[in-house]
């Protein structure tokens, strides 16, 4: 409570038992953000944490709509393919868990990244901001969860599936 930015910046990633050395400052500054006055809130921070996982369900949604096309089979493959991602189990500790924020925050940053990144598939025009858009969000990424890195294969694997034969998907 009350700590600077500097604190924030400082201060390794709390873990049971002490600290792993992790550095995860926007992780920990959504958690004193959650908790005004240092006064945690369980219902606040599970509320949070639902929120962040809509978000990145939506972000989903628009990710498939532009690899899968306009056509109603194509919307309708991309609401499939969203609400799959909704309810996937795998998801649940994630967002249940207060401890699992860094995880749906990245999961929200990387669908931005990568929605992004299928608009400027290769056959379309190279966006500048775009690439400084997806470059911003690893950057953000990382600062919640190391695992943001995977961003960088993932990314060259779609740029790649975009410049197959055919054009991609």
């Amino acid at each position: 409570p009350g700590a600077g930015a500097r604190d924030i910046l400082q201060q390794p990633f709390p873990w049971r038992g002490g600290s792993q050395e992790l550095y995860r400052p926007l992780t920990i500054l959504s958690y004193r953000l959650n908790a005004p006055g240092g006064t945690p809130s369980g219902p606040a921070f599970h509320t949070l944490n639902v929120l962040l996982h809509l978000a990145a369900v939506l972000l989903v949604y628009a990710l498939l709509r532009s690899l899968a096309g306009g056509s109603p089979a194509g919307r309708g493959a991309a609401l499939f393919g969203a609400a799959l991602f909704a309810v996937v189990p795998a998801h649940a500790e994630a967002v249940l868990w207060v401890s699992g924020r860094s995880e749906v925050a990245v999961g929200v940053v990387a669908a931005a990244a990568l929605w992004i990144a299928a608009r400027d598939l290769p056959g379309r025009p190279v966006r500048w901001g775009g690439m400084i858009g997806i470059g911003a969000l690893l950057f953000t990424g990382l600062l919640f969860k190391e695992s943001m890195l995977t961003l960088v294969p993932i990314l060259f694997l779609l740029h790649l599936a975009g410049e197959s034969p055919g054009g991609g998907w």
